[in-house]
């Protein structure tokens, strides 16, 4: 641990929101979020040295709520069940954080609120309201996206910004509570076995997004276990949703639609998806196959698939070019 020196496994590490260093468990629950400014400090009382008269405090534009803020939700679309991003976005040059924050506001309106985030140096959290598939792709205001490029903002090419996709449990709903634990662990089973092809799509592999939990999957969804607690692949500790943590943060519409579709296509896969060994159901290439049958619903992901393709076959042509 960088913060007290006592040793651990790396991957046990946590990142500190304060030193931005990794810290164990015990160290990082010790930082709480200042209830004047948002930033965290290690004190269980809250104070810092924010000082709302000192000219020289840039005050953190009250357009972004605390971390631990939650609204009360409003659902877009007549749908059984919805989704809900959490994007972080990082601001290039300072002067253009209270602008992009206000931005984000003016154009999003109802639709998503912003948050801070311990683990962004000069960012937030866009966190939207839950939302069908289809109010996504066709109603949301995704120009957002090119207002925050056009002020000087990232995400993809950072190492703090994450996209989370949560979705609702009600995505599980059947007759029977063992109907909608099986539907979920195959939901579950199809991203844990795939490691390697959903980090490829996610465009990141990431210590807040662990794999950990390959084989016990169903330990996962019976009991609720994760061995690295939220920060999983896929975190089961809230209520009403599950969330995907996998993937990079995005100003690109289609990479960030790619992962809605991503997991709503492993929802609709997965839901009456027959466990013949023979026919390998939960390999890649049988779940990218019924993307394709279904490439009217996932045009984004699609996208991003054949991109990757491209890429894999630009490289491998590379390799066999005689020197």
């Amino acid at each position: 641990c960088d913060s007290c020196s006592t040793y651990m496994l790396h991957d046990d590490g946590l990142w500190s929101r304060i030193n931005d260093e990794r810290v164990c468990q015990q160290c990082h629950d010790q930082e709480y979020e200042c209830r004047d400014c948002a930033n965290w400090v290690a004190s269980d009382d809250h104070d810092c040295d924010y000082d709302s008269n000192d000219d020289d405090y840039d005050e953190p534009p009250r357009v972004i709520h605390n971390y631990s803020y939650k609204p009360a939700a409003l659902f877009f679309g007549d749908t059984k069940y919805h989704f809900g991003l959490e994007l972080e976005v990082e601001a290039k040059v300072y002067d253009n954080y209270s602008t992009g924050a206000e931005s984000v506001v003016d154009i999003m309106g109802q639709r998503a609120y912003l948050k801070h985030d311990g683990s962004l140096n000069q960012g937030f959290e866009i966190v939207t309201h839950p939302h069908s598939l289809q109010e996504m792709q066709e109603k949301f205001p995704w120009e957002i996206l090119e207002k925050l490029k056009e002020l000087n903002f990232r995400s993809w090419k950072t190492s703090t910004c994450g996209l989370h996709v949560h979705v609702s449990r009600t995505a599980f709903s059947a007759p029977t509570a063992d109907q909608r634990d099986t539907h979920q662990i195959k939901f579950m089973k199809l991203i844990y076995d795939n490691k390697d092809q959903v980090q490829k799509l996610a465009g990141r592999k990431s210590s807040w997004a662990k794999f950990d939990d390959k084989g016990q999957v169903i330990r996962k969804v019976k009991y609720g276990y994760q061995s690295a607690n939220r920060y999983s692949a896929v975190n089961v500790e809230n209520s009403n949703t599950l969330e995907v943590r996998v993937f990079r943060g995005s100003l690109r519409k289609e990479r960030v639609l790619s992962a809605v579709e991503f997991v709503h296509a492993a929802v609709e896969y997965t839901r009456d998806l027959k466990i013949v060994p023979k026919d390998k159901p939960f390999e890649w290439t049988t779940f990218i196959g019924y993307v394709t049958k279904h490439k009217d619903i996932y045009p984004n992901m699609l996208t991003i698939v054949n991109e990757m393709l491209a890429k894999a076959q630009t490289t491998i042509s590379r390799q066999e070019e005689p020197i």
